[in-house]
């Protein structure tokens, strides 16, 4: 007889795979067993998989994001960026939208509208905080 040399790290490895995919084909017979997926089983067992990094979105792209959600809540026609910041409860823009249009433009109606955007891009709330004619100074600063 021939003597065979069995690698003990690889046999190891060999072995866990199949009790894992046993492992699996006994859950997917079981009649009462919830349905798995063979990468889900197998990858919880083996490697974790690991956390998918998401990029944070920049001020610009908040921006965009902002003014698509308020018009399509509105309706309204947007404006001007007033002002764009960031804390804990997500990122602050603030809009012109113009409520009324006419003519001249320097009598149409703008107000200015709070809103509160998450790190994902996701409304979180939105405030009217100020209506004006466009033509009147302000008189804040």
């Amino acid at each position: 007889m021939s003597e065979i040399k069995v690698d003990s790290e690889k046999f190891e490895q060999a072995t866990a795979a199949v009790d894992a995919l046993t492992r699996l084909a006994d859950s997917l017979t079981a009649p009462h067993a919830p349905p798995h997926k063979v990468s889900e089983v197998v990858m919880s067992e083996a490697v974790a998989p690991k956390k998918v990094a998401r990029k944070s979105l920049t001020g610009a792209q908040i921006v965009a994001k902002a003014k698509e959600e308020l018009v399509a809540l509105t309706g309204l026609s947007a404006g001007t960026v007033s002002g764009l910041s960031k804390d804990e409860q997500g990122w602050h823009v603030i809009l012109d939208m113009i409520e009324l249009k006419r003519i001249p433009e320097s009598s149409d109606v703008l107000a200015n509208y709070d809103v509160v955007m998450d790190g994902e891009g996701n409304l979180v709330s939105y405030q009217r905080t100020r209506r004006y004619y466009r033509g009147a100074a302000d008189a804040e600063h």
